[in-house]
Order: C-alpha cells, then sequence, then structure tokens
C-alpha cells in the first residue's frame, strides 16, 4: 500500500462528494398535457372541455397502432375511467371502476 493513498477508514470518514445540480431536460413549452391535448381532433376537445366543468380530466390516450387515438379520461375523484371515441362521445359500457 502506497503513502499517497488514503486508508478505507479516511474514505469513510471524508465528507461526500457534491452532486451535479439535477438538469432539467425537457423545453420549457413542454408539458404532457398539452402534447396529450394535442393529439385529440376538436370533437374531443370540445367534449373534454365540457366535462371537466364536472371535475373528469384527461387520464392518459393510448395510441394503438395504425389507428386512431383512444383517449381514455377519469372521474375526480378517480374510481371511474371511461374511453371517449372519435366523435367526443363517451362510450356506454366502457366505465371501469377503480379501486
Amino acid at each position: 500500500m502506497s503513502g499517497s493513498e488514503p486508508s478505507m477508514r479516511e474514505r469513510l470518514l471524508a465528507p461526500p462528494v457534491p452532486r451535479a445540480p439535477h438538469r432539467e431536460r425537457r423545453a420549457e413549452g413542454d408539458h404532457p398535457e398539452a402534447q396529450l391535448r394535442a393529439l385529440l381532433n376538436p370533437d374531443q376537445l370540445h367534449r373534454l372541455k365540457a366535462i371537466e366543468s364536472f371535475g373528469w380530466r384527461l387520464a392518459f390516450i393510448r395510441k394503438p397502432l395504425f389507428q386512431d387515438v383512444i383517449p381514455v379520461v377519469e372521474s375526480a375523484d378517480g374510481r371511474q375511467r371511461c374511453v371517449m371515441d372519435a366523435i367526443g362521445q363517451l362510450e356506454p359500457g366502457t366505465v371501469v371502476e377503480m379501486r
């Protein structure tokens, strides 16, 4: 062992090396909600704005290959989710109860 290397005890007792601050990689105007809304057609956007007044929100969007996007909206309390069709109607029978 050479004299220039610190011992195990010295390494354990040394103060931690400060980490570099986290750098945000998203652009300033890059918001996930805005990106999701950009995928909706005008009818779906209109319906989404209407149901948002009742507390519903856009939960996520499914994007199956070679098919239209499938928006899924969620109730205010987060217990129900429902699929929105291409003309903005909430499809009956697609409500999913969440626990």
